[in-house]
């Protein structure tokens, strides 16, 4: 948030045919978001159904992933420019067995 990685990264377990959203209030303070987004290979498995990844600024769509099963990373990058709420989302439309997500 402050210009800096954030080594740790961030990680999401939607629910089944459902949505994990992370909310942040960020008041137009900051200029671009960027990362990479991937499965998280630690699960007990491989991820059974396709998650999509999206950045969301002010409730419209910044930036979106291919739908993905793998590991591999995605990377992004947001124009934050005049946004006062980004919204990190992860959908999963079917089984979310093994789709432990995670923003690097």
């Amino acid at each position: 948030v402050r210009g800096t990685t954030m080594p740790q990264g961030l990680g999401m377990h939607p629910p089944a045919n459902g949505v994990a959203t992370a909310r942040y209030n960020i008041g137009g303070h900051f200029r671009t978001l960027t990362g990479a987004v991937a499965i998280n290979d630690s699960g007990a498995g491989k991820a059974q159904t396709p998650v999509v990844f999206a950045v969301k600024g002010d409730g419209r769509v910044l930036w979106e992933s291919k739908p993905t099963t793998s590991n591999h990373r995605q990377p992004f990058a947001a124009d934050l420019s005049g946004i006062h709420r980004l919204e990190l989302e992860l959908r999963c439309p079917g089984n979310n067995k093994d789709a432990h997500a995670v923003w690097c």
